[in-house]
C-alpha cells in the first residue's frame, strides 16, 4: 500500500496586476491611448477592451506584436510598447485610481495566510509579478500593500514555455513547488505557475474570465 502525504503550502506565491489590485483597466486604456497615438485616429473602446482581453498575462512585446496586426499600425512594438508605457506611467501616477482598485478579498487572503505564518513560524508571502520595478513601486507606494510582502520577485517573463518569474520565486525562498501557492488571474499566469508544478488558484477577473486554458500533456 502507497502512502500518500500532503504538503500543506507555506509559501504563498501572489501576482500583482489583476489579482491583487485590479490594474487592468488602467493598462488597458494605456494601450488605447498608445494606439491612437500610433494611428493618428481613435478606436472604439468597448472593441479595445475586448481584444486586449484575449492577451491578458502575455508578455507585453507578444501583446504590441498583436496589437500592431490587429491595427495594421506602421510602428515597431518596442516603439508601440513604449508608448504604452508613457501612458501607463501618468495613469499610474494617480494614487486615488490605484488605491480604487484594490482587491479587498485578495489582501484579506494573503493577510490571513500571514497570520498562518506567524503561528507556524515557516513560510512567506511573495508578490510575484513580470512587472517592472517602476511600476511594482507606483502600486505599492500608492495602495501601502508593501507590508504584506516579505520578497518581492518582478521584472521577469511569466509564461508556460518561460516562467522565469515563478523559478526565481522558488530559488529565492529556497522552496519546493509543492510547499506553495499561486494567486494569479490570467490563464498565461496559472499555465506558468503550473508548468513548474506549483498549485494555483486562478482569480478571474472581467480581462481574463473568459479566457480558456492550454490542454497540458
Amino acid at each position: 500500500m502507497v502512502e500518500h502525504t500532503t504538503v500543506a503550502p507555506v509559501y504563498l506565491l501572489c501576482d500583482m496586476d489583476g489579482t491583487l489590485v485590479d490594474t487592468e483597466g488602467l493598462k488597458d486604456e494605456a494601450l488605447r491611448r498608445a494606439i491612437v497615438d500610433a494611428r493618428g485616429t481613435d478606436l472604439d473602446p468597448e472593441e479595445q477592451t475586448r481584444i486586449y482581453s484575449r492577451y491578458v498575462g502575455m508578455p507585453g512585446i507578444d501583446i504590441a506584436r498583436a496589437m500592431i496586426r490587429h491595427y495594421c499600425l506602421a510602428i515597431s512594438a518596442d516603439e508601440l510598447w513604449e508608448l504604452r508605457e508613457q501612458h501607463r506611467r501618468v495613469l499610474y501616477s494617480d494614487a486615488k485610481a490605484l488605491q480604487a482598485r484594490v482587491l479587498s478579498p485578495v489582501v484579506a487572503l494573503v493577510e490571513r495566510f500571514r497570520e498562518g505564518i506567524a503561528v507556524t513560524g515557516r513560510g512567506k508571502t511573495v508578490l510575484v509579478t513580470a512587472a517592472g520595478g517602476d511600476q511594482v513601486h507606483a502600486v505599492l507606494e500608492a495602495t501601502k500593500l508593501g507590508h504584506l510582502f516579505d520578497l518581492v520577485v518582478s521584472g521577469r517573463e511569466k509564461s508556460r514555455d518561460n516562467p522565469a518569474c515563478y523559478r526565481a520565486a522558488l530559488e529565492a525562498c529556497e522552496a519546493l513547488p509543492e510547499e506553495c501557492l499561486a494567486l494569479e488571474d490570467s490563464a498565461v499566469g496559472y499555465e506558468a505557475a503550473r508548468s513548474l508544478d506549483i498549485p494555483c488558484l486562478l482569480l478571474p477577473n472581467s480581462y481574463t474570465r473568459h479566457q480558456r486554458l492550454e490542454k497540458r500533456p
